[in-house]
């Protein structure tokens, strides 16, 4: 009856260790993240008519999926550039969608936050339409879709505060590729911050 006794109570002591171990445990690190960058800061340098590089300054929004050593990026940019006067002008608007593939070459982790050095590469297609005002009289001309591409480097941030949610900040080089483009390659940059969902 004792040996009984003992029996149980160890194999009590041991369930209550056990439970207390895995308590104890650090949570394992998500797989996979899904993020959304609502509003980006994107420049770049494109040839104006007098010949020197101007910046432009293109309204970014992204959603990207995140995994180990993989991303994936799916990208819409938007800009309006007007010269001229209220006489005579020219409007020039671009908008162009991209899908870009990032390989993670480095990544360390340190508590919640995780950070990444990443090499990407993109294909997509752009539009552009140019419209000409004189007096009264306005004139539209569109390009239809065309292919573009490019190469970006850059670093990212993702600070994982709970396991519900957490936020991303970073910055990335381009260089952006198309038949219109003036210099070709285009060269920016971006600046992004968005919200991450671990999955």
């Amino acid at each position: 009856m004792k040996f009984a006794a003992g029996l149980l109570t160890l194999l009590m002591s041991l369930g209550a260790f056990a439970q207390e171990s895995r308590l104890k445990l650090p949570a394992e690190a998500p797989v996979s993240l899904l993020a959304a960058y609502p509003i980006n800061y994107e420049m770049r340098y494109e040839r104006g008519n007098s010949g020197d590089l101007e910046s432009r300054q293109p309204r970014n929004f992204s959603i990207g999926y995140h995994r180990k050593h993989y991303s994936v990026l799916v990208e819409y940019a938007d800009f309006t550039d007007t010269t001229g006067n209220s006489t005579s002008s020219i409007e020039r608007r671009h908008q162009d969608m991209t899908v870009w593939g990032r390989y993670n070459a480095l990544s360390g982790k340190e508590g919640g936050m995780r950070g990444v050095i990443y090499f990407g590469a993109g294909v997509g297609g752009y539009e552009e339409e140019v419209i000409t005002r004189f007096m009264t009289d306005s004139r539209s001309d569109k390009t239809g879709m065309k292919v573009m591409g490019g190469l970006s480097a850059g670093l990212e941030l993702f600070i994982l505060s709970t396991s519900q949610f957490g936020v991303t900040v970073g910055m990335e080089g381009r260089a952006l590729m198309g038949s219109d483009f003036d210099p070709n390659p285009t060269l920016g940059a971006v600046l992004r911050a968005g919200l991450v969902v671990p999955l």
